[in-house]
């Protein structure tokens, strides 16, 4: 049965503060020392190693809708000191007693239950001394066998930094280039580490999308890649390279997901700068965990070679021909198939189109398209999967991107012809649609189809789903019907006093752990408030069902 559900304007449910915004008396143990050998109970972007992005928790369709605000987390920009950031970026790792998030440049540490800060650290370039700042690299916590634990990072700069989670010294920051001489200053980390069997494995992409629409820059031959560490000394083991030498593009934006029964890493690859397209462009590729040797790639859009500069009137050292940027910026996923004893490869593109791809081979057991594709996606920043489905939000919009350069030019987002924007589910054994959700929401007097960008995730029998006006949906999985929601673009306190701002709910989106949903509120580089988008904010915000006993009431 393939269900479609429409709502024509989205409820604001008012939640009201757990505890008033302020640390109660019960919970003061919990700030006066950071337990290092706390439990981890969600870790990275895709919160596992399959990168599934299904949380483990006690969240149902039976008591979701008894969430409530706990308290908000803010932050400051770190251009604009005093002032509250524009932004919030990157999944949180959490234990059983902490958060460990960054908002600006700032990498902090707070209490699960009461938002109390244990340490901040600023993370300081081992080239030049200077602060760096992560962009939208999630947080990494990997206990270490030579005692303690790690928090690890990757910086927009180009580094990764292993931390001390116990107090945020740095034990080690490396460049994503083996030898310094040659260091790509346009190379930065914004996708989702990954960590295997002492190795950590860092996504990269360039700026160079950006700088190719000057008119007098040489265009183009920053390239993508992926690095591996050893994770507890920083020894550079490893590099691959997306495109080869004398081309460009192939940005590594996305989430890995590690493949332990054949011993390779996923990866997600985007487009080229230039033309001739290559191999890997707009592909999932699998290597050697070991070697980097290719074992097998799959390409969904040939051809594709596409920059800001094709944006420009006149277009500036666009290529010819132009591609549609149809990227993978959603990370591919390792997934169990139900009643069998055999796994798929499940990935989704800016193009629109949900694959699923033997994991051994490459080859392909269905596609599925549910979108009509755009430059923010079709489908943009992630999927997530549980035994019964694959869930994707889809967007189809067009962003003007050159506000990614320049923040002082006008931001253009817009919905692409025969847009379908919305939440699906699939089956995961046949692609088939099993439900659709769509809703709208009111945008000064006008009624407007919500888009969802943002990742997906699942917790049980529950969907989360962030739309990009601010609304965060929970669904229940095996028919869409909405069961909660909550409405992000408010101004409130946090517990250190400071304020908080809501926004645009993109990128990270939300997601579940243990009695709790995490979100993420404010995304700034396309613009303020407008009719599709909820502005910039700062806000992380923690919610969390009630200490009574009637949790699954």
């Amino acid at each position: 049965m393939h269900l479609v559900l429409w709502l024509s304007v989205s409820v604001l449910i008012t939640i009201s503060l757990a505890s008033g915004g302020h640390v109660s008396a019960a919970l003061g143990d919990e700030c006066s020392k950071l337990d290092s050998n706390s439990p981890i109970l969600s870790n990275g972007f895709g919160q596992d190693q399959s990168n599934t992005r299904n949380g483990i928790s006690r969240i149902t369709s039976k008591n979701v809708s008894h969430l409530r605000l706990r308290f908000a987390l803010g932050g400051s920009d770190p251009k604009k000191p005093g002032k509250p950031a524009r932004e919030r970026r990157g999944a949180p790792a959490v234990t059983g007693q902490a958060l460990f998030y960054f908002v600006g440049n700032q990498i902090v540490v707070a209490g699960r239950r009461t938002g109390c800060t244990f340490w901040t650290a600023t993370l300081t370039n081992p080239e030049d001394g200077k602060p760096d700042t992560p962009r939208s690299s999630s947080l990494l916590l990997v206990d270490n066998p030579n005692g303690g634990r790690m928090l690890f990072v990757g910086s927009k700069s180009g580094f990764v930094y292993g931390l001390d989670a116990a107090d945020g010294s740095t034990i080690w920051g490396k460049s994503v280039s083996e030898d310094p001489k040659d260091r790509d200053p346009l190379q930065m980390v914004t996708g989702g580490i990954q960590f295997y069997d002492g190795r950590l494995f860092v996504p990269v992409a360039t700026f160079e999308v950006f700088f190719a629409r000057k008119p007098d820059y040489p265009c183009c031959s920053s390239r993508g890649r992926v690095v591996a560490f050893n994770a507890f000394d920083g020894t550079f083991l490893w590099a691959f390279d997306s495109v080869p030498p004398g081309g460009s593009g192939g940005s590594v934006w996305s989430a890995l997901s590690v493949d332990p029964p054949r011993n390779q890493l996923l990866i997600g690859v985007g487009q080229n700068f230039t033309q001739p397209a290559t191999a890997f462009s707009d592909a999932i590729v699998a290597i050697d965990l070991d070697t980097a040797a290719v074992n097998w790639s799959f390409q969904a859009t040939a051809g594709d070679a596409w920059h800001i500069g094709c944006l420009e009137i006149p277009k500036v050292n666009c290529p010819v021909p132009e591609g549609p940027d149809f990227d993978f910026g959603a990370g591919a996923i390792l997934a169990d198939l139900p009643g069998t004893d055999r796994q798929a490869v499940i990935a989704g593109d800016k193009g629109g189109s949900v694959f699923s791809l033997d994991p051994a081979t490459g080859k392909v057991n269905w596609s599925t398209k549910i979108g009509a594709g755009g430059t923010l996606g079709g489908i943009h920043w992630g999927l997530a999967v549980d035994d019964t489905g694959v869930y994707a939000g889809v967007a189809d919009l067009f962003g003007d991107k050159r506000t990614l350069a320049d923040v002082s030019k006008p931001a253009v987002t817009r919905y692409v012809q025969d847009a379908t924007p919305g939440v699906y589910k699939l089956h995961l054994l046949t692609g088939d649609v099993i439900w659709e959700f769509h809703t709208s929401h009111v945008f000064e007097s006008e009624v407007v189809q919500s888009a969802f960008s943002a990742a997906v995730s699942v917790t049980n029998d529950v969907v989360l789903a962030s739309a990009l006006d601010g609304e965060l949906f929970a669904l229940r999985s095996f028919d869409g019907k909405q069961l909660w929601s909550f409405q992000a673009t408010m101004r409130l306190t946090a517990p250190d006093g400071s304020t908080v701002q809501g926004g645009t709910l993109d990128a990270m989106g939300a997601f579940a752990v243990d009695n709790m949903v995490l979100l993420n509120s404010g995304y700034y580089v396309f613009g303020a408030r407008n009719r599709l988008r909820g502005g910039p904010g700062n806000a992380l915000f923690v919610f969390e069902l009630p200490d009574s006993g009637d949790e699954d009431n």
